[in-house]
């Protein structure tokens, strides 16, 4: 399966994209495993209340960042290395982060193995993530609701089984996060106040907003292109530079930019450019129209 889809890229960087799915399944079997055992109370995945919602930013980071590295490893193989840098401080917050569960683990829990600490460690990560998914979701299922409300027909059978059909999306989800919050409360080795639970939803939703928040501050740091400094780059024939601007605004649209390459005939910018069957029949076209043949028969 995962040779599959790593091969079906574009231009794949098939080494990062395998790094990053198997981490996922790794982090899964690992996480389940160490769920199991301290269920069986053969060790404690956290001590208290205060273990719990330490490890909350912990569990974000980690699962955000590595979500972060998969989708840089879905991207063309020679555009990583405008992403390189990215690349590198994801894997080292998704390392570090993965550490210091292993740490808060073994805190709690000093005469574990090796082996039961790194269960321990991922079974706290994906307990956590359990929970923030959770809680996520239970605010959305209120907006779902509110909109349903606002654009539900007026009839009085068709709201009232619309609501119904929210309100079982609603308890669902209320109930999903009340199941991981009890096995917080059955996996821990002090105490977890039980009734901290609307707490720990609530902080966690707050975090997520924090984390979103200070990524669209980050992605602000790089100015984003406009199109008129893609031609500029195009027509000064600088393939970096075209590669980096595609990796850090992959939505510009670059239309005009590959009927100026094609115009100008520079096979390197156009290898550059061209990302999608749509650019490559833009490119034919054009080429075909000016009757650039060498173009032609580059792009066959």
């Amino acid at each position: 399966m995962i040779t599959t889809l790593a091969y079906h890229l574009p231009e794949p960087n098939v080494w990062l994209f395998r790094l990053s799915f198997w981490g996922i399944i790794g982090m899964l079997v690992l996480g389940g495993l160490g769920i199991y055992r301290a269920s069986q109370n053969q060790f404690a995945l956290h001590r208290d209340t205060k273990d719990v919602f330490l490890s909350m930013p912990v569990t974000l980071l980690n699962w955000v960042s590595l979500a972060l590295l998969l989708w840089i490893g879905r991207q063309d193989s020679d555009l990583l290395r405008s992403l390189g840098p990215e690349a590198a401080q994801a894997a080292t917050v998704w390392l570090g982060t993965f550490a210091i569960a292993i740490v808060q683990a073994k805190k709690c829990n000093p005469e574990l193995s090796r082996s039961q600490t790194l269960m321990a460690a991922a079974g706290r990560l994906m307990l956590g993530t359990l929970a923030q998914i959770g809680a996520i979701l239970i605010p959305l299922g209120c907006l779902f609701m509110f909109i349903g409300h606002m654009y539900t027909r007026r009839s009085w059978l068709s709201w009232f089984y619309g609501l119904e059909v929210r309100l079982l999306f609603l308890s669902l989800m209320v109930g999903a996060f009340q199941l991981v919050w009890t096995t917080i409360h059955e996996t821990d080795r002090e105490e977890v106040n039980e009734k901290r639970g609307w707490v720990y939803g609530v902080v966690n939703v707050v975090l997520f907003g924090l984390i979103c928040w200070g990524g669209t501050l980050l992605c602000e740091q790089y100015e984003a292109a406009t199109t008129e400094e893609l031609l500029r780059v195009v027509e000064r024939k600088k393939p970096v530079a075209i590669r980096h601007i595609i990796a850090f605004n992959p939505e510009l649209p670059r239309d005009e930019a590959i009927l100026a390459a094609t115009d100008i005939g520079s096979k390197k910018t156009l290898r550059a450019l061209i990302r999608t069957d749509r650019d490559l029949a833009t490119a034919r076209e054009r080429a075909n129209k000016n009757g650039h043949q060498q173009i032609v028969a580059f792009l066959k």
